[in-house]
């Protein structure tokens, strides 16, 4: 069932780009794009192989009964979801990005303008490469709603992803907690304001999350059970978050801390294959949308490094500019970088005991990681410009994905409690 799951949502996908290339053939005339594409392609097929040849093997069955309590959580779900959906239901687009950018282009695809011809109308702007710099995905997505539902709100989407994220979510999770405790993971996750909130937003940034955490779950489902297939479909996935947003390097954190794990549980017969089957696609992506968004756009960097900058990084740590950074963080998470902060500090206890697997290590490193991450993204950020102390917003959005990893992290350690593994 999981698999299958997966396999949808990744050929849901999948159409965004082949839709993409049929309006915009530029995109296969580089031998990049052609070969992005063919990987993809393979990945999938030996996904779906390698899946198969598990399921005769092992042909399990689950007929646990369902209980009252889960039967109660999938209610309160459900009921989240449908709040979403009202609220969206007869919503317009409204928040800056979502009208000028990413709906704008859904409006221009629908007139017959090509994604290579929208360079031209932010010729003169400040930002002239404005149409690019994002990745179609949500274009694409608002498109083919409004040729299929055409009277419908373009926000109801969101709420279906909201649905999408939620079912996928319980599938993976509950492979790592049990049934009861990936339906209160999905519950938890979706009553997360930072969370809800990107179902009444018509960003890039659920779609986003859905792939990165799909990806994330699906390797620490490898890194438990060893189901190969759960490696091939996540390095698809980080290939394709890169087609949803493009500027983070999120895909290549996810693949340096599952390096990290199988280093320390000293698996290294797999290390170097497994990093090669994450790497090909998300490489190859990288590069081929780089290329054609050079070509067309010639696209310059939104940030630049020169040796002041990194000359001046290194006094800031000391002279106090990493401190107002720090202290930034912590205003911008509020309460929740005081739950990420109890989360890391009771999961490496937890792991220091050896009572967590190698699944929720990786969790907890990629939790460690991510953090890290911004706080040094954003103390980049800071030399670039006084436009950094503005990043707030954009970073709750973009970083939304660690939000479930945390919920997950803490109700694995609240079932070792439960089971008195914690003594």
């Amino acid at each position: 069932m999981t698999f299958l799951y997966i396999l949808i949502y990744i050929v849901f996908q999948l159409i965004h780009k082949f839709v993409f290339v049929v309006i915009e053939p530029k995109y296969l005339s580089s031998w990049l794009g052609v070969v992005e594409a063919g990987f993809l392609g393979l990945f999938v097929l030996t996904g779906v192989m390698l899946s198969i040849k598990r399921q005769r093997k092992t042909n399990d069955k689950q007929n646990e009964k369902i209980k009252l309590t889960e039967v109660l959580l999938i209610g309160a779900i459900i009921m989240v979801v449908l709040f979403s959906s009202a609220l969206n239901k007869s919503k317009k687009v409204m928040e800056w990005d979502a009208v000028a950018l990413y709906d704008a282009r859904a409006m221009f695809l629908k007139a017959g303008v090509k994604f290579s011809d929208m360079v031209q109308f932010s010729k003169y702007d400040e930002v002239n490469y404005y149409y690019l710099m994002y990745p179609p995905f949500t274009s694409i997505s608002h498109y083919m709603w409004r040729e299929v539902l055409p009277t419908v709100s373009v926000s109801l989407y969101y709420s279906v992803y909201l649905l999408l994220f939620a079912v996928g979510l319980y599938l993976l999770a509950s492979k790592l907690l049990g049934r009861f405790y990936g339906l209160l993971a999905v519950l938890l996750t979706i009553l997360i304001k930072d969370i809800f909130i990107l179902s009444i937003l018509e960003y890039a940034n659920l779609p986003f999350t859905t792939n990165i955490v799909f990806a994330v779950l699906l390797l620490a489902i490898y890194l438990k059970y060893k189901e190969k297939w759960t490696l091939f479909m996540s390095a698809v996935l980080l290939a394709l978050s890169q087609w949803i947003r493009f500027l983070e390097p999120v895909w290549l954190l996810v693949i340096t801390v599952f390096s990290v794990v199988l280093i320390k549980e000293k698996r290294y017969k797999e290390l170097i294959i497994s990093v090669l089957i994450l790497l090909t696609p998300s490489v190859l992506n990288y590069l081929s949308w780089n290329n054609f968004v050079s070509n067309i756009a010639h696209n310059p960097n939104s940030v630049t490094t020169n040796t002041s900058i990194i000359i001046n990084m290194i006094i800031g740590l000391v002279a106090g500019k990493a401190f107002e950074v720090f202290k930034y963080c912590i205003k911008v998470f509020g309460l929740q970088f005081v739950g990420y902060l109890a989360t890391l500090i009771s999961g490496l206890l937890f792991i220091k005991r050896k009572i967590m697997d190698s699944s929720f290590t990786y969790l907890l490193y990629f939790l460690t990681a991510t953090i890290l991450f911004y706080f040094i993204a954003i103390y980049y950020s800071s030399f670039q410009g006084e436009w950094w102390q503005s990043l707030g917003g954009s970073v709750i959005r973009s970083s939304s994905y660690i939000i479930p990893i945390a919920i997950i992290i803490n109700l694995g350690i609240i079932k070792q409690i439960m089971r008195g593994n914690a003594r």
